[in-house]
């Protein structure tokens, strides 16, 4: 049955639960079909269930399910995920693992890291840590400009460490970029 005027039901994928190595819990979704594995990072706070009724993230997540199946979670300490106590927030680590213990529970053996604003920079740090679980990086709209010009930031390292190389000029550890930018790691030497 359609829904009034004529428009599809949107159809919510349900939520699913990952343990990471220390047990925690970790909420996420995953929608859409494709030959590669995307998973979306929002910037600092997360709900699975409440980004399925927010009109431009679903229309994201939706457009990115036609070409592969999406993941999408939520970090622990936020929305579903478990609840962290305030003097003991998670490590970069933690954070790490909670990403590949999802990525695990899907089975994806590769995955393309879609970091959105500050969640580039753990995308990026997952990728250094993973290169061999890293299909791609891209960075949409990561906080360059938090960090100091003349300082070495963490991102650009990780980018450096994992052999990713900007697109636009294919150079490794390309210069701090000014705007989003499509990364992608080159293909093992036979």
């Amino acid at each position: 049955m359609r829904p009034p005027h004529g428009r599809l039901a949107l159809v919510i994928p349900e939520t699913r639960y990952a343990r990471t190595s220390d047990r925690t819990h970790v909420a996420y979704k995953v929608s859409g079909h494709g030959p590669i594995d995307i998973l979306v990072m929002r910037a600092w706070y997360s709900n699975v269930e409440n980004e399925w009724r927010e009109p431009i993230f679903t229309g994201i997540l939706r457009r990115l399910g036609s070409i592969g199946r999406v993941v999408h979670l939520d970090r622990r300490g936020t929305g579903l995920s478990d609840h962290i106590e305030a003097d003991s927030l998670p490590t970069l680590e933690q954070r790490v693992d909670d990403m590949r213990a999802v990525l695990d529970a899907i089975g994806s053996e590769r995955v393309v890291l879609l970091g959105l604003a500050h969640a580039s920079a753990l995308c990026s740090v997952f990728a250094a840590t993973y290169p061999e679980r890293t299909a791609g990086l891209i960075a949409w709209s990561p906080p360059w400009t938090l960090v100091g010009r003349d300082d070495q930031d963490l991102t650009v390292i990780a980018f450096e460490d994992a052999g990713l190389h900007d697109i636009s000029t294919g150079s490794p550890g390309h210069a701090i970029p000014t705007e989003s930018s499509v990364i992608r790691f080159d293909e093992p030497e036979a």
